[in-house]
């Protein structure tokens, strides 16, 4: 995967341009483990890694998903005025605990989801950007909704 800025946005020039290669694999099996490994072979010449788990929990006609991932980064140390880092320091980065739940109705879905986080790394403890500097925290609940809809188009399959 590459990062391409075109150069029309204040402070951002081609010296951000960098490539990353990634991959994931998860397992079907209890929990729902997966990992996934990005490397930026360009720029940050670092590495970051996030292992997930997940489990649904019948409720009736639905599902209540809990889910908690964690991150962590290797060789993403950059000096005071390096940008083009996404952490501030090598280690963990983060643990984000997340509920959600599936409500849907024929072809629309509407999912809600919570989630809490705990940051370790001070990147991931923005919550703002100020005039006057940079809002962090060290927990984070935030949230939000997805809303789709899905129906096949088309007849039936012949055998």
């Amino acid at each position: 995967m590459g990062y391409i800025y075109p150069n029309d946005a204040p402070g951002i020039t081609s010296d951000f341009n960098t490539v990353e290669v990634y991959g994931k694999v998860g397992l079907d099996a209890p929990l729902s483990p997966s990992l996934a490994v990005y490397y930026d072979v360009d720029k940050v010449k670092g590495l970051y890694v996030e292992g997930s788990v997940s489990h649904g929990i019948p409720l009736g006609a639905t599902t209540l998903n809990l889910g908690a991932l964690g991150g962590f980064s290797n060789n993403m140390d950059p000096s005071a005025d390096d940008f083009t880092s996404n952490f501030a320091d090598n280690g963990f980065t983060h643990l984000d605990l997340s509920a959600s739940i599936d409500l849907t109705a024929g072809p629309l879905s509407i999912t809600p989801a919570l989630h809490f986080q705990f940051s370790g790394d001070d990147a991931t403890k923005v919550t703002k950007l100020t005039n006057t500097g940079v809002n962090q925290k060290d927990t984070k609940i935030w949230g939000g909704v997805t809303i789709s809809w899905s129906k096949a188009f088309g007849g039936e399959a012949e055998e």
